[in-house]
This record gives structure tokens, C-alpha cells and sequence, in this order.
């Protein structure tokens, strides 16, 4: 076939080639890549099913090997041990914010509700086994969300006093499926409505062993602490799931090392014959009388061979060069997974700048930082609310029942969780005042990032400066200038505020 050149006359016509439709080859495309089908792919199977068809059949085993590894496993404790530290730290603090009629704190109702607070925290004060403190339920649930993603808190009312039940996750049994009519069901022991709304929790009170039962506790008496990553999704699974497996397998592979490094360390041998032939002589030192010849090395001594006899020696060199680069490859997956940075999950900073570790600290900070709203809003607040509104009828609060008109009122209260000291706090400072200064930030937010309540600061401040006062002595942090001074010295700020000259 010719195929006409529209530009120039001159120019030599092109030959083609035309391939049959039916003999070119066919590829087939998908809109997504993820959705390739091929060799490749052969391995990446998948369900494609709702969630809990998936953790019903799954739940329990990822359940004790989460709680295994939690055990045993050095990283994984690491990283459970960062998140109590920096999640909950010394507890999470009440801070009533009650306002008037003038719209100014309450003083008188805010010391009401934190004293009474205070004392319902107390060791033996909040579980009903009387053994547990609110703080000690804080650290019970974020162990709990750890290895099972989930824990039960039901409320009980002791000798009129609210306190609080844990119910660790496998209580509430999971193997129990139901079709109650009426729009109810029982999935994985949570009974629901049509909204997917929990109804009541079915949870096993004696152990299969010595005759299973299981009793329903209405959903208004249990606060279900979850973090859900899915819609559709009614039990909670352990926060460490994505890096269980390659944990257990780097567990494996460092007991392996361990254990060869161990075997490297005793520089072994063998005794052979040049002559192949089994060596008959006496021993320098035999275990057995017909036994193999064993010889020990004490350090500085030297043994003389048997005659016939030559030593090989036995020499692995381990661990390797490799070793420490593998591993901490297989530890930045796994600290990506689980939401931190390798240099906290490995406990290891040596290999990073001063920059480049102020940046990652802040990316940890900002991850516990989701972990305290989730929680005060899963645990705190809900728990707040049912014990206030029991104090109020009880007369919990100084001795005085209060009618229940008054709840929005009194619930008017922040959780103030642990914060971090400055990663520069030179810099820090500077930025924070200059934000202040710029009418950009306020100084609550500042004491709030510290952990305080400004109010409270200014308190202490002016306790402290009535102190100094009294006796006699200058207030060594006070750097206000006056304005003779700044009128002195250029315009130097006043109280924070540069002034003109």
C-alpha cells in the first residue's frame, strides 16, 4: 500500500505493512493499576467482604499473637511503653471551666466538681474491685487498644458510690451469632439494631472449661473504648496488626544471630586423621572411654596433637556487616506502620542530625497527640458524664443533690492531657512571643501546649510575687521594663509591647 506524502511531491512513498486485526496481540487494562491481574499479582490474593465476616474468623488469633508479642517481644513493648508515657504520661487532668450568670468563672462550683473528681480518682476509689485507680484504667485501656484494638468499661453503682468495671476484650465473645428478630442480631457478641446501633453486649462469665455462660448487659451500662478504621466495622483489632508478622519474624531471625554469634564466640575445631582412618590412641581429655576425643581451651595454654591427628578449625563470623542494616530496614517498616519513627521504636538517634531528629520528634508528638483526643473522647468524657451525673442525684458534691437542670451547666469541663517540653526552647520561646505579640496566638494557648491552665499560672504568679514582696526581695524573673527605661534605651518593649519613641 502507498501512502501519499502531503508535503512534498519529490518524496518516496512509504511501504506499510498492515497486521490482521485477529493476529495483534490483545492487552488488556484496567482504570486501576491496583486491579492488574497477571503473574505478578498471583500472590496478592484477597476477600472482598465486609469486615467483620473477616475478624470473625480472625479475631482470636490475631488477638494472642498480638498479646504474645507484647510479651516477648522487645520492640513491641518499646512501642507500648512509648505510648503510655506520651499518651496518658502522669494522667490526664480535670479542669473545670464553669461560668456564671456574668459569664466569669465559677470559682466555688469549678473547686466542687475537681475536688470530687479528684477524690472518685483516687487508688481504690474508681474500679469496683476496689483496686484500681482512674489513671490505672487509663493505662489498662491503652494496653487494651494495643494488643485487642478494644476494652470494655462498664459503670456499677457500690454502697452508692459510681465506680468503674474493665471488661478485657475477649469477654465479650466473639464466636456468638444471633438472629433475634425484630430488626435485632448478635454480631461477634454485640447485639445491634437495624442502624447498626449496639443494643446490649453479651459477655462470657466463667471460663468453657468449667461451664461457659454468658449474661447481657444493656449498651447504656458499658462504654466500648474503640478506635474503628472502617465503617462497617464492630469490633476493634489490635493497633499492632500491620507489623505483627514481620516482628515475629525479625524476633526469629535475631535469636538465630544471637545464637550464632554465641557459637562464633568459642572458636571451635575438629580433630582429624590425615589417614581417614579412626584415631585409636588416648585421649587428652575423652568424655567416654570409646567415645570422640573433646578437647578444652582454657585461655594461654596449647595442647600437643595426637600423633595422626590434625586440628581444623570451625570459624562462622557472625553476626555479619549486613546484620545491623537489615535490621534497621525491617524496623523503619515496621515504625511506619505503627504510626512512629524508627529512632523512637529502636531507641536509636545516633544516625540522625539535630534537624533532621527535631523533625521526627514533632511528627511523634503530633501522632500521641491524636491518640490523647481519641482517648479523652473515648474514655474521659463518656465516663465524666455518667459519673456527674450520678454525684449530682447522690449528693456526691458537698453533700447536696442537685437537680438534673443543672448538668450542662456543671459539664462544662477540659480534659488537659501531658504535653512535651520544647525540642529548642530558646527558639521556641522566641516564636511563642513574638506570636503573642503579633496578636496571632494567645497566651492560653501557650500554657495549654505546657500542660498548663493560665489561669493557675497567673495564680502562682501573683502568690509568688506577694511572697517576694513580703520579704523583702526582688522577683528575679520579672523583666518588665518601665517606660522611663525604654524611653531611656531606645523603645525596648514594655510588657511585652515595643513602645515609640
Amino acid at each position: 500500500m502507498k501512502l501519499p506524502w502531503p508535503f512534498s511531491k519529490s518524496r518516496p512513498t512509504i511501504a506499510a505493512t498492515v497486521v490482521p486485526q485477529s493476529k495483534r496481540p490483545r492487552r488488556i487494562r484496567h482504570g486501576f493499576d491496583g486491579a492488574t491481574t497477571g503473574t505478578l499479582y498471583s500472590r496478592w490474593l484477597t476477600l472482598d467482604q465486609k469486615l467483620d465476616l473477616e475478624l470473625r474468623s480472625s479475631l482470636p488469633a490475631l488477638r494472642a499473637r498480638a498479646r504474645d508479642l507484647m510479651k516477648n517481644d522487645d520492640y513491641c513493648r518499646r512501642y507500648m511503653n512509648l505510648l503510655l508515657q506520651n499518651v496518658v504520661g502522669l494522667g490526664v487532668q480535670l479542669q473545670a471551666r464553669i461560668s456564671d450568670s456574668n459569664g466569669k468563672l465559677d470559682t466555688a462550683n469549678n473547686r466542687m466538681i475537681e475536688d470530687a473528681w479528684w477524690k472518685f480518682t483516687r487508688k481504690g476509689r474508681t474500679s469496683a474491685d476496689g483496686k484500681l485507680s482512674f489513671h490505672d484504667v487509663e493505662r489498662l485501656v491503652l494496653k487494651g487498644a494495643g494488643t485487642d484494638g478494644e476494652i470494655f468499661i462498664r459503670k456499677h453503682v457500690v454502697n452508692s458510690e459510681f465506680r468503674l468495671e474493665v471488661i478485657p476484650a475477649d469477654a465479650v465473645d466473639v464466636r456468638y451469632e444471633a438472629d433475634l428478630g425484630k430488626g435485632r442480631r448478635v454480631v461477634m457478641g454485640v447485639e445491634l439494631d437495624d442502624f447498626n446501633r449496639p443494643l446490649a453486649y453479651h459477655v462470657v462469665t466463667r471460663p468453657q472449661s468449667s461451664g461457659e455462660q454468658r449474661v447481657r448487659i444493656p449498651a447504656n451500662e458499658v462504654i466500648h473504648v474503640v478506635d474503628p478504621e472502617f465503617a462497617d466495622q464492630t469490633r476493634g483489632f489490635p493497633w499492632i496488626v500491620s507489623g505483627m508478622r514481620t516482628l515475629h519474624v525479625l524476633k526469629l531471625y535475631r535469636e538465630a544471630e544471637l545464637i550464632a554469634a554465641d557459637v562464633a564466640a568459642g572458636k571451635m575445631g575438629f580433630f582429624t586423621s590425615r589417614t581417614g582412618e579412626e584415631f585409636s590412641a588416648i585421649a587428652v581429655d575423652r568424655e567416654e572411654e570409646d567415645g570422640p576425643l573433646i578437647t578444652n581451651a582454657d585461655p594461654g595454654t596449647f595442647h600437643e596433637l595426637p600423633e595422626g591427628m590434625q586440628f581444623s578449625t570451625f570459624d562462622p563470623q557472625h553476626p555479619n556487616s549486613s546484620y545491623a542494616p537489615f535490621v534497621q530496614e525491617v524496623l523503619r517498616g515496621i515504625a511506619s506502620g505503627f504510626g512512629i519513627s524508627y529512632a523512637a521504636l529502636a531507641n536509636d538517634p545516633t544516625a540522625m542530625s539535630w534537624s533532621a531528629l527535631r523533625h521526627v520528634e514533632l511528627q511523634d508528638r503530633d501522632f500521641y497527640r491524636t491518640k490523647q483526643a481519641w482517648l479523652i473522647e473515648s474514655l474521659h468524657v463518656p465516663v465524666f458524664e455518667a459519673w456527674l451525673e450520678h454525684a449530682m442525684l447522690s449528693g456526691a458534691l458537698d453533700g447536696k443533690t442537685i437537680p438534673p437542670s443543672a448538668f450542662d451547666k456543671l459539664n462544662n469541663v477540659q480534659f488537659m492531657p501531658r504535653s512535651w517540653a520544647w525540642v529548642d526552647p530558646l527558639k521556641d520561646i522566641e516564636a511563642n512571643r513574638e506570636m503573642v505579640r503579633m496578636n496571632v496566638k494567645s497566651l492560653t494557648a501557650v500554657a495549654a501546649e505546657q500542660g498548663s491552665d493560665l489561669e493557675e499560672v497567673i495564680k502562682q504568679r501573683v502568690k509568688e510575687r506577694a511572697l517576694l514582696d513580703a520579704a523583702g526581695l526582688p522577683d528575679g524573673l520579672d523583666s518588665r521594663v518601665s517606660p522611663a527605661q525604654a524611653d531611656d534605651e531606645g523603645g525596648q518593649p514594655v510588657n511585652g509591647r515595643p513602645t515609640e519613641k
